[in-house]
């Protein structure tokens, strides 16, 4: 019996694509570890764990549900509940868990590893109109941008064939989702300036050859604008906080004169100390600034508001 391949790409929280992980492999249903093989037909034999070379991951192995696991030194990512198989290579016991489990599951399940032409002769096996499945992702406009928490279960997200690109850097290689969709991308900076961006590569888009951002790799916000406004792109800043401090009966930061200020600095008086040639003893007064001392700060290498991480999918062309 033919086995069902499963491939994925490992990438850091930042969006790099890692190479070097250890990937394992166990049954959801008791969690032993799965038999993996490098190969369709199960000639030639996968340790498990085993080491990838490359950040493109993937094996081969018997229909079912699986916990896969990638690590690197402090580094782990994990999917739970992964379907892989077609129902014609799952026996009686995985088509009636495929089935309990939902349609969409049975949409992942059958187009993994099935040519086109295969995928609709399945589709017709199950009575199932395939053009009513796709009909929610081929219903989005050209443009439109689709947010998906992809950390939970029995989670959607658009299939590789319907006309989105991931907005995110390292799944543009062999096996990756944004392969045979986009060239040229380029990320560059860090934290807060960190930039990630690409080219669409599809002459049947009508955005080919525009640049887009890799909004997930930059952790970009969204703000709504007016038309003029749209695509420009900014970094993150704060409000302006101004302030004074100047001497209130002399010229000078060190001497007799009291300190007034307003604003955002303060001034504080540290003791007499000498003037350093002749004369009696003057104040010394210092300045110092540091938001990280206000009471219950939070500081990073940013500015931003309390959120929640989500993914986001372009769709960038139509696809019949």
């Amino acid at each position: 019996m033919a086995l069902a391949r499963w491939t994925g790409v490992v990438q850091d929280a930042q969006g790099n694509a890692v190479s070097g992980a250890s990937i394992e492999v166990r049954n959801e249903a008791g969690g032993a570890l799965a038999v993996l093989f490098a190969d369709r037909e199960g000639t030639v034999a996968l340790a498990n764990p085993y080491v990838s070379d490359s950040p493109t991951i993937g094996f081969h192995v018997q229909g079912g549900a699986y916990r896969i696991v990638a690590y690197k030194g402090d580094m782990q990512i994990e999917w739970r509940f992964v379907s892989i198989g077609t129902a014609s290579e799952l026996d009686s016991d995985d088509i009636a868990e495929v089935i309990r489990s939902g349609l969409n599951s049975a949409v992942r399940v059958v187009e993994q590893d099935l040519s086109t032409e295969e995928q609709d002769q399945v589709w017709a096996n199950l009575g199932v109109d395939r053009a009513l499945v796709a009909r929610k992702w081929l219903t989005k406009p050209v443009g439109e941008i689709v947010w998906i928490d992809t950390s939970k279960t029995g989670v959607d997200i658009p299939p590789v064939d319907a006309g989105f690109i991931e907005l995110s850097s390292g799944l543009q290689g062999a096996g990756g989702y944004n392969n045979g969709k986009v060239s040229g991308v380029t990320v560059s900076g860090s934290g807060a300036t960190l930039t990630a961006t690409a080219t669409i590569a599809d002459a049947d888009s009508p955005m080919n050859g525009q640049v887009i951002r890799l909004i997930n790799t930059e952790e970009r916000l969204i703000y709504a604008s007016v038309r003029a406004s749209a695509g420009q792109v900014f970094n993150d800043q704060m409000q302006q906080i101004s302030g004074s401090v100047g001497s209130s009966g002399g010229p000078a930061l060190w001497g007799d004169a009291s300190m007034a200020s307003s604003g955002a600095l303060s001034a504080s008086n540290n003791g007499n100390a000498n003037r350093g040639s002749s004369g009696a003893a003057q104040a010394n007064y210092s300045i110092a600034l540091n938001s990280g001392n206000s009471p219950g700060a939070r500081t990073g290498d940013r500015t931003r508001a309390k959120g929640l991480n989500l993914v986001a999918f372009l769709k960038y062309k139509d696809v019949a």
